[in-house]
């Protein structure tokens, strides 16, 4: 199907998908009994992994725009 080829609505997908799962998985974190300080590193660990996922979907539509460019 032709709409699994377009790299920005994969990118999307995976771009929310990750989103609800930060969202999830904070939510989790700020509710359990750790100290305040492991929620905190926790919580930024979590935030770095979401950056490195938009930067992934941005790499990955760049790579796809490129090959149907100029090809």
């Amino acid at each position: 199907m032709a709409i699994f080829q377009d790299s920005v609505l994969v990118g999307g997908f995976y771009f929310f998908l990750s989103t609800f799962i930060l969202w999830f998985s904070m939510k989790k974190i700020n509710e359990s009994q750790l100290s305040t300080e492991m929620k905190k590193k926790l919580n930024i660990l979590g935030i770095i992994l979401m950056i490195l996922v938009v930067i992934s979907i941005f790499a990955y539509h760049s790579k796809h725009y490129i090959i149907n460019l100029s090809g």
